[in-house]
């Protein structure tokens, strides 16, 4: 074929050689495009898992923390969990057992039951459960497509007593290391849920839950894994520490807060998706102050008061969107920050609802030092105090004496802050972190909710 006078013409090896780059291209971008579907396809199958495993852990970790070991019914398929109101009275069961491919979940309270499907797409004899001693271990296996996963979970179930879910118990106390391993802090009165450490030195504070399985802890200003050696069991009437200096140095003073869950305080743990505006329910009550704490990120908190999409890290001192968007109805909300949502991450959880044991509000400094903080409507055992838009967040417990305040990180106790706890609030005084004028915090107030 000839080109016309002027033109500039193809010959025959460059038009097959343009023939077979078209092809080439063609076909790689079709490869490419398939391999983007077909990984699609991978990826919603094991988020539709992940998504499975999650709630259906959440409801578990719920019940059994709650549940009495000894009244408990756990065969390898099946697991029943019971637990007395200790204030009403009131009876529950939860019971969880495989119906075809769902995980189904019965909720018995004093003897009527509803039922709810907490996950779905189980393999065959996908659900199993074993008790030793107070440890419920329950294994989850589900198969989305070509995606088959199995996920296991331990928790501490109480070893005794029923569970006064009208109110949160809350203990404060104080010791003086000495580097002995496995000591125990007892006399508390109850097995707690949270335990709350912190030195009057430069050490950053420490939290176990009893979603933390193990000898587990979290150091709560660090973005680490948990770690052993701190906290290492929360026991029927208090707890056992280990040697490390962030709990136990010789002649240390720590301050420590144990909590028991009730009505108006929950724990819990959710696995990470990475997805935005994730609603984190089933926590069983409104909070107005959440606290998170990844498996290797951050702690963050949101207290109520809080506007937008914001909330704090426990190290931090201004606001962070992305984190714990919102407080609903039956939990939070959380956005695909890592510090919140890592994918596969696991993320353990307080969440603390209004009563006449915790009240979340705000105040605005006026730079006058000794002021009162008043209207709390009881004398508080433990405050915390988060400037608005700065600053680091300070708290005191009742066992702390004179003009000292804790910090959460490594930074020993300073005077100025929350000065003292008064029988109807805070007395702070008129550092820039609790008292600057014309600036807004946030503050949490707890007390005991036991007899």
């Amino acid at each position: 074929m000839r080109a016309k006078a002027g033109e500039a013409g193809f010959t025959l090896v460059e038009l097959l050689v343009g023939l077979a780059v078209a092809a080439l291209v063609m076909g790689l971008l079709s490869a490419t495009v398939f391999q983007i579907l077909t990984a699609t396809d991978r990826g919603q199958d094991k988020l539709a898992v992940l998504h499975d495993h999650g709630t259906a852990f959440q409801w578990l970790n719920r019940d059994a923390q709650m549940g009495v070991s000894a009244e408990a019914t756990v065969l390898p398929d099946s697991v029943a969990i019971n637990w007395t109101d200790a204030v009403s009275g009131t009876t529950y069961q939860s019971s969880y057992a495989q119906s075809g491919d769902e995980l189904v979940r019965t909720s018995t309270v004093d003897g009527t039951p509803s039922s709810q499907t907490v996950a779905r797409n189980l393999d065959t004899s996908g659900f199993s459960a074993s008790l030793d001693g107070d440890l419920l271990t329950v294994s989850i296996t589900s198969v989305e497509g070509d995606t088959t996963q199995t996920r296991t979970e331990s928790v501490l179930m109480r070893a005794t007593g029923s569970v006064p879910l009208g109110a949160m118990r809350l203990v404060t106390g104080s010791y003086v290391g000495n580097r002995t391993d496995g000591r125990q802090i007892t006399g508390i009165g109850f097995q707690p849920d949270v335990v709350i450490i912190k030195a009057e030195r430069n050490r950053s504070g420490i939290i176990r839950t009893s979603t933390m399985v193990g000898d587990r802890s979290k150091v709560l200003t660090s973005t680490g894994s948990l770690q052993t050696n701190r906290i290492e069991s929360l026991d029927a009437d208090g707890f056992t520490i280990g040697s490390n200096n962030d709990v136990n140095q010789r002649n240390q003073t720590y301050h420590w807060v144990a909590m028991r869950a009730g009505s108006d305080l929950a724990v819990g743990t959710y696995t990470g998706d990475g997805h935005d505006n994730r609603s984190i329910s089933g926590v069983g009550l409104q909070p107005v102050w959440v606290i998170t704490m990844g498996d290797g990120d951050d702690s963050i908190f949101r207290p109520a008061s809080v506007s937008g999409d914001n909330s704090y890290q426990m190290i931090g001192t201004g606001q962070l969107a992305n984190r714990i968007q919102a407080l609903e109805a039956d939990g939070f909300q959380i956005g695909r920050d890592r510090d919140v949502n890592e994918s596969g991450t696991t993320f353990h959880y307080i969440a603390w609802a209004a009563s006449s044991q915790v009240l979340q509000g705000t105040y605005t400094g006026d730079g006058h030092d000794n002021r009162s903080i008043t209207g709390v409507g009881f004398q508080p055992e433990v405050a915390w105090v988060k400037r608005d838009t700065a600053d680091y967040s300070v708290w005191r417990p009742a066992s702390v004496s004179g003009d000292m305040t804790l910090y959460w990180r490594n930074s020993a106790g300073a005077a100025d802050r929350i000065q003292a706890l008064e029988s109807d609030g805070v007395q702070v005084g008129r550092d820039s972190e609790v008292n600057r004028n014309h600036t807004l915090y946030h503050g949490l107030a707890l007390r005991d909710g036991g007899p």
